[in-house]
């Protein structure tokens, strides 16, 4: 008889819920920070006929953020552009071989331009570089890039372990 540990096993299903939904998450966070700053900056504004200098500084970075992490939701959906008429014509064996391929390149284009960013990351945190109306450290919208394509090779690396262990497949990658 197999014994089941049903509280690792409701743990597991937590953390795929949490993991499955983890872009939405975000994008959803600073789209409503966005969106509450922009409505206190024009009632500030109009209403109150004074402004907060840093508002617009802020809601740019939220749209940064919004930016990478819905990048790395299009991944996990196959919503990227993906040029499949030449992998339409070829038979099943060499598209199985030329998805592979794709995916290699996918993952060092993705890996060169992460590493980039952390690297102009570190620089900007050595510089102690800080924006001009909020004075807030300009790492946090500088993050955005490192942390959105590590986010879409983790969905990469997913996406292959899916594969390979589980024979999913996305639906993309099936027509």
């Amino acid at each position: 008889m197999i014994r089941v540990d049903k509280k690792r096993d409701t743990d597991l299903n937590i953390w795929r819920y949490i993991w499955d939904r983890f872009e939405i998450y975000i994008c959803v966070i600073c789209m409503l920070s966005a969106l509450i700053l922009c409505f206190v900056q024009v009632i500030a504004r109009y209403v109150l006929m004074t402004s907060i200098p840093w508002s617009e500084e802020i809601a740019k970075w939220f749209v940064m953020w919004i930016t990478f992490a819905g990048s790395a939701y299009a991944f996990k959906m196959g919503a990227h552009i993906g040029v499949e008429a030449f992998v339409n014509i070829l038979p099943p064996v060499f598209k199985k071989t030329t998805l592979w391929i794709a995916r290699l390149l996918t993952f060092a284009f993705l890996f060169i331009i992460g590493w980039q960013g952390i690297l102009f990351l570190l620089q900007v945190i050595d510089s102690g570089q800080v924006a001009p109306a909020s004075r807030l450290p300009m790492t946090i919208p500088y993050s955005a890039l490192p942390f959105g394509f590590l986010l879409v090779i983790a969905r990469l690396l997913d996406l292959t372990f899916r594969e390979m262990i589980c024979g999913e497949t996305l639906e993309s990658d099936s027509q």
